[in-house]
């Protein structure tokens, strides 16, 4: 009975006085707004503003596994083909490494510093102003490529399913509009259903063309018939230095995450950069709404014009790799863990762990850098290279882009 009394009790003082919740970043949360800390639904029915504890973990978990597991992985076999299958796997293990290592520092400097929301505060911690600006760009220009690179494929599957049955410009503008639409949800914890069914949809998409490869006698462009025919693939690839580079590109880029929520993404963080502070990030007021899907309409522009421009897939993929991923997983981890811990060598005895990790992210900001300089040209010169070959296929075209 006393337990019905204070539910009865709280559900009271909560519509006298709405509840709220502060947030380092977010400011004053309450229920006259949106939540944007919860992701989840285990929410007690008689706290509208849910702590920390009550954040759906399942809904969590969908969300990183389509940040993560996302389109790069359909380019990992063009990369093997280029590397051979040896190089291919120790590059594949090896990235693997640097990214693992790169989630565990993103975790500790997040809880060391619970104002940071994205990387361009943390860019401001460790490079001043300059650094927040150099960074907002980078993620920013990095969501909007990984969102055209999505809208691209959408197109490149519509293609396929319908056999080429309208033009490809059209196709990409759908995507867009559709993803438009989807991407000005405003809470992630309303956009959890589109996270499941992109999770399955890539599971699908990449057990279905293992089980197909793995039955088919052979391939669609090997001769067909009675024709002798071997398979071509190289346990060690000689590619040129250009090819080699994309290659390794590629497969950054899907360790590295590819987005296809990249316009709600890049969106909230420019409706965060322009409303924190004010009232009106947490209210649904005019100005809130305007911010809001203005951002969300002007990062669709950018993916789409991204999309129609660069119209081959794995090209536009090696390109954000190289020039964008290695910046968002390798250099950027790397100073993170080197601020945060510098003065534990700096200011007494350092220990032998101190200085293997302090070389390991001196490492990994090194090869970051390699990589961004010689796959951001590696990629340039291969972008060229295909507009000049290819006919079939080109920027703001309606050639079929499926090759189906």
């Amino acid at each position: 009975m006393s337990n019905i009394k204070d539910s009865e009790a709280l559900k009271e003082s909560s519509s006298v006085a709405p509840s709220t919740t502060q947030d380092a970043v977010f400011g004053k949360i309450t229920e006259q707004g949106p939540n944007y800390r919860n992701v989840g639904t285990s929410q007690h029915p008689c706290m509208p503003i849910p702590n920390e504890s009550q954040v759906g973990w399942l809904g969590t978990v969908a969300l990183m596994l389509k940040n993560q597991l996302g389109l790069g992985v359909l380019s990992i076999p063009q990369a093997f083909d280029s590397l051979g299958i040896v190089p291919g796997v120790i590059c594949l293990l090896a990235i693997a490494a640097i990214t693992t290592w790169a989630n565990y520092v993103i975790g500790t400097f997040k809880l060391n510093h619970p104002e940071v929301y994205a990387i361009d505060d943390a860019g401001e911690l460790m490079f001043g102003r300059m650094g927040r600006e150099v960074f907002a760009f980078g993620v920013c220009i990095y969501w909007i490529f990984s969102s055209g690179s999505g809208l691209l494929s959408t197109s490149i599957g519509l293609n396929a399913v319908s056999a080429h049955g309208t033009c490809t410009a059209v196709l990409v503008a759908v995507s867009a509009i559709a993803s438009f639409i989807l991407s000005s949800t405003r809470t992630l914890g309303k956009m959890k259903w589109a996270a499941w069914a992109g999770v399955a949809s890539i599971f699908g998409a990449v057990m279905i063309a293992t089980v197909a490869v793995a039955l088919q006698e052979r391939p669609p462009t090997a001769p067909q018939g009675d024709i002798f025919w071997v398979s071509d693939y190289k346990l060690v690839g000689n590619p040129s230095f250009t090819r080699a580079i994309t290659a390794v590109s590629s497969i950054i880029f899907a360790y590295s995450g590819a987005p296809v929520l990249g316009i709600h993404f890049s969106s909230k963080y420019t409706f965060i950069r322009i409303l924190r502070g004010s009232k009106h990030m947490t209210a649904n007021t005019f100005k809130h709404w305007a911010t809001w899907l203005g951002c969300t309409f002007a990062f669709t522009i950018a993916s789409y014009l991204i999309a129609s421009g660069i119209p081959n897939f794995g090209d536009l993929n090696s390109l954000i790799g190289a020039l964008l991923g290695t910046v968002m997983s390798f250099q950027s981890m790397g100073c993170m863990w080197i601020y945060d811990n510098w003065k534990h060598g700096s200011e007494q005895q350092p220990t032998l762990k101190w200085i293997l990790l302090l070389l390991w992210n001196i490492l990994i900001i090194g090869l970051g850098t390699f990589m961004m300089i010689g796959g951001t040209y590696g990629s340039i010169v291969n972008i060229v290279v295909s507009g000049k070959a290819t006919t079939e296929s080109s920027a703001w075209s309606c050639a079929d882009n499926s090759n189906s």
